[in-house]
Parts: structure tokens; sequence; C-alpha cells
């Protein structure tokens, strides 16, 4: 072998090690937390935290809150915040936060609607956020079992429970992926700005924020995500386990989001076999949609009021 191939194979040996490198550094600062540059670290919820009654909400969420516990399915020890509500009350929801976000106070402004119906508030910290345990981020898969468990946990301690799980960005996903598990006392879902799959989700957020196409540097860092995911990320459809909800089901996006495509609302909306409604939110940007509509919380709370009655949910808002 020449002098040109030894030096051609010795480039092409580097360009591999350098893009295998590197989709490993890109997946590690998406999902791992204990990474030196970590993605959720940087996470900017200055909207939420300047909200002027964010102190005030956070106090009323945090009124009279204990702390459950429980052992996820793979041994991570995850905590969840229960802000009780009417004592003769069987309405129980799961708010579900987004990536990187703090709970239980990130999801302050959600709970205010429910707060004052009287309703019985769990907010989990996803496994790798707040107290609970957990190294990489799941983007609302493995989450989905936790969830599942977590209304187990509330079925045993009030079997009449009838819950609804609440979820925006990642937690929107997280919730929709746990609806489509089917699990027993679940009544409605409530799932604001949810993306499609944790692949397509990568695949935008690597266009917007790097202009990096989807071969080869993120197949590669999909693969790395997979792994420490617990599956392949091909498995890990919103949109598909969407497919298999069984209950009725409020879709929220807003217009203008950009974090997480507007368009993966109708992939998700289409998708979904059971009663369902969307709100739309003109001027709403990622996970803003609750600030930008005064009326967010009363809106959420008409769908459920109406899926409690059994009636029809379908144009609630927009025609849809």
């Amino acid at each position: 072998m020449n002098a040109q191939w030894i030096a051609l194979l010795t480039f092409v040996m580097i360009s591999l090690a350098g893009l295998v490198l590197f989709s490993r550094i890109l997946a590690r600062f998406a999902l791992d937390r204990k990474a030196r540059l970590n993605l959720a670290s940087y996470f900017d919820y200055e909207t939420e935290h300047s909200w002027p009654d964010f102190r005030a909400a956070a106090a009323r969420l945090g009124q009279n809150r204990q702390t459950w516990t429980m052992t996820s399915r793979d041994g991570l020890h995850l905590e969840a915040g229960y802000r009780p509500g009417e004592p003769e009350s069987h309405n129980w929801v799961i708010l579900c936060h987004g990536y990187g976000d703090d709970a239980p106070d990130g999801m302050a402004k959600y709970a205010q609607s429910y707060i004052k119906k009287g309703w019985h508030i769990l907010t989990p910290a996803a496994r790798a956020h707040g107290g609970s345990e957990g190294r990489y981020i799941g983007m609302g898969w493995p989450e989905r079992l936790d969830i599942c468990d977590w209304i187990g946990e509330i079925r045993r301690k009030d079997p009449k429970a009838e819950v609804v799980l609440h979820g925006v960005s990642m937690g929107g996903a997280t919730v929709l992926n746990a609806a489509g598990e089917q699990p027993e006392g679940l009544q409605a879902v409530v799932a604001d700005c949810a993306f499609t799959g944790i692949r397509e989700e990568f695949a935008a957020q690597a266009r917007a924020l790097f202009g990096l196409p989807s071969f080869p540097v993120l197949d590669l860092a999909v693969v790395w995500a997979g792994k420490w995911i617990g599956t392949s990320l091909k498995q890990t459809s919103t949109t598909a386990q969407t497919a298999g909800i069984k209950v009725p089901v409020l879709f929220i996006h807003g217009a203008r989001d950009e974090f997480v495509p507007f368009e993966m609302l109708d992939r998700n909306f289409d998708a979904c076999r059971s009663p369902k409604t969307k709100l739309v939110i003109p001027d709403a940007a990622h996970a803003n949609s609750v600030f930008k509509d005064p009326q967010y919380g009363e809106k959420v709370m008409a769908f459920l009021e109406k899926v409690k009655s059994g009636e029809e949910i379908r144009d609630m808002y927009d025609g849809s």
C-alpha cells in the first residue's frame, strides 16, 4: 500500500472517530445530567419565573404539600410533590413538567385552576430532575412507565380516583406516551406542545440550534441516546403511542412554537382515535400558551367538565 492510500485511510479513520466522538458529546449535552456541558442546565424559563404572580402561585401549590417517593421499575428513587385537594374529592391531576424545568414549582401556573376546583395535585420530578434519581433524561419515554406507576400509587391511596394527566413540552409527550399504555383509572389527557417522537425532536433541534443534517452526526447521536434511554429511538414514537389512547385528549400548541415545531400538533392529533379536540394559541411560542391566554385554565377545566359529563368535546375551541 503506497503512502497516498495510507494517508487517505488515516484521514477516513480519524474523521470517523471524530464523528463518533462528536455525536456522543452531542447526545450527552442533551441527556446527561452529569455532563459538564448540559443543555438542561442552560434552559431558560425566564417567562415562567418572571410571571408577576409566580411566587404566590408556587406558594399556593406548596400549601400542605407532602413528598411522595417511589422506586421505578429500573430501580431509581423518584419523588413527587402531593398537594391535597378537598377531602371528599376523587379528582386527581398529575402535572408533568418540561425538559430541564424544576418540579414541583415549575408547574405552579398550570396548577391554579385545579387548586380552585379542589383537585388533588401530584407533581412528579421526572427522572434526572429535581429530587428524582437518574443520570439520563428520558425525554418522556421511560418516564411514561413512571407516570403509570404514579397513577397506581394514587389508586392505592384512593381506589375511586379519577386521574387526569396534564403535561407541557417533554411533559406533554410524557402524558401521551403514558396514556398510550392505557393505565387503569385514567380519565383524560391534556397535552401541551408535545413532540411526535424523540428522534424527530432531536432532528428539529439539531437543525435549529446547530444547522446539522440528520446524517451522519444525528444518526450516530441517537444511537448513543437510545443506549442510555434503554431502547432504540425508532421505538420511541409519541405519535404511535397516541394512537393507542382510549380516553379524551385536549391538544394545546402555540402557533409560534419553533422549539417543538407546530406541525407536530397535527401529526399527534390525527393519530389520536379517541375523543379529541385542540386549542391553538395564535401568538404563543414554545411552552408559552399558559402565559399568553388568560383563559387557559378555564378552557382546560371546561374540557374536563365536558369529559366528566359525557358531552361532545369535538370542535370545542377552533373548529378542528
